[in-house]
């Protein structure tokens, strides 16, 4: 919350937390996984940011006020993303930290390697970011589930 603080201080006067149950002074919140019903007692918001790229957080809130929310979107996020998961899944597939464990012994004990058609990879979440890594691990021949609340 400082970061956030010191950032947006510059420019305009910052809450770190309602003053009380119904603060007039909030007209903008930027919320990253805040508490339940404390959005829902600020008379004058106009609109919720979520700092993270995912909003879910914000619709698990039971007194979620009717105001437009506003979401993180970077231009190179599904990219940086996408790249991120694929190398977790190939350096989990042909066995990256067993290579790594034996590089320092100088030891080389390579392990059977299977097709990527034989490895199931499961993605919770087919949002935009899951889609499009999924969509990648899928060119590359793995089978991919994927599971989404909508």
């Amino acid at each position: 919350p400082q970061r956030w603080h010191q950032l947006l201080a510059a420019e305009r006067e910052v809450v770190l937390e309602p003053a009380g149950a119904n603060d007039p002074s909030i007209a903008y919140a930027v919320v990253w996984k805040h508490k339940p019903n404390l959005l829902s007692g600020l008379p004058n918001l106009r609109a919720i940011f979520s700092v993270g790229a995912g909003v879910d957080h914000i619709f698990a809130d039971p007194g979620l006020p009717d105001v437009p929310i506003v979401r993180v979107v970077a231009d190179n996020l599904t990219q940086y993303m996408t790249e991120y998961v694929v190398w977790r899944v190939l350096d989990h597939h042909r066995h990256g930290m067993l290579y790594r464990a034996q590089q320092p012994k100088k030891t080389w004990h390579e392990p059977p390697q299977r097709p990527a058609g034989d490895i199931s990879v499961g993605i919770m979440g087919l949002g935009h970011l899951g889609r499009a890594a999924a969509s990648v691990l899928l060119s590359l021949g793995f089978a991919v589930n994927g599971w989404s609340r909508t």
